[in-house]
């Protein structure tokens, strides 16, 4: 029995850093409350905000979500409405949707497959875009990667694989490209405002000529996928000492990782008086 609850003896400044990681990387309260309300909206649904929660109607979307919704919400009572929360303590008579709840997973499957749809993609939701922003002062793309690890056990045939999406950009200026991190590519994808509309044709253009370019940065993304899988490797190292559990001898990366999305940044155009 004391070996399950091993977890009390860690000290939480051990694992800070990897705690922050993993919040970055599948979101923490606030971001999962941003998503959720903003798909939820996107797909019809009537969203409520009040000073508990959210009070959110189902009507208007399509059936078969409904169903999925109101099936992942066990508790709701009404076929039409139910109340949500992403606080804890939960508000009496909210439910409390966390990152692992279904009805997240439910919206993410339901987004991410219709944005892979060529034909049929009825919310308009992109896997690139082209923008004029006020946030940059150069060219700046950003690339979100879906890293693959085939992860082996020490003293073991077991393998299993560990997936991550994965944000990174960069600028590039004379030849000389200059990464992104993580935290600076994630604050201008949720932060970046556009100035007006971009004409389609040239957004397709500009969009060809960096998948094109690519073809260049192939080292630069098979070093980054290696980078995620050491980092993989050494939080794991890190929790086996403090916790114990089983041992990974080795993350190899599925290379090249897959590109997921690509969104091109411009800055304003300057003025010419």
């Amino acid at each position: 029995m004391r070996s399950i609850f091993a977890q009390e003896s860690v000290d939480a400044e051990a694992i800070k850093k990897d705690l922050e990681e993993v919040d970055e990387a599948i979101g923490d309260p606030s971001v999962v409350e941003s998503f959720a309300t903003y798909a939820l909206q996107l797909l019809g649904a009537t969203v409520i905000q009040d000073v508990d929660g959210y009070k959110i109607q189902v009507t208007n979307l399509p059936k078969h979500l409904q169903v999925a919704l109101l099936t992942a919400l066990e508790q709701a009572k009404s076929k039409t409405e139910t109340k949500i929360a992403f606080i804890s303590p939960t508000p009496r008579g909210y439910q409390y949707i966390g990152r692992n709840h279904r009805l997240i997973e439910q919206l993410c499957h339901y987004v991410i497959s219709n944005a892979f749809e060529e034909e049929g993609n009825r919310y308009n939701l992109a896997r690139t875009s082209v923008i004029q922003t006020d946030s940059v002062a150069y060219k700046t793309t950003l690339v979100m990667f879906r890293v693959r690890n085939v992860v082996k056990e020490v003293r073991s045939k077991n393998e299993s694989v560990a997936e991550e999406m994965y944000l990174w950009g960069y600028t590039e200026a004379n030849a000389d490209l200059q990464s992104i991190d993580f935290k600076e590519a994630q604050d201008l994808l949720a932060k970046a405002i556009p100035l007006s509309n971009f004409p389609v044709e040239r957004q397709q253009q500009l969009i060809e000529t960096e998948l094109h370019s690519f073809e260049n940065k192939k080292e630069i993304f098979i070093e980054i996928a290696t980078q995620r899988a050491d980092k993989l490797v050494e939080a794991h190292s890190r929790f086996k000492t403090l916790i114990g559990g089983r041992s990974y001898e080795k993350s190899t990366p599925v290379l090249p990782p897959d590109v997921m999305g690509v969104y091109i940044l411009l800055p304003k155009p300057k003025a010419l008086f």
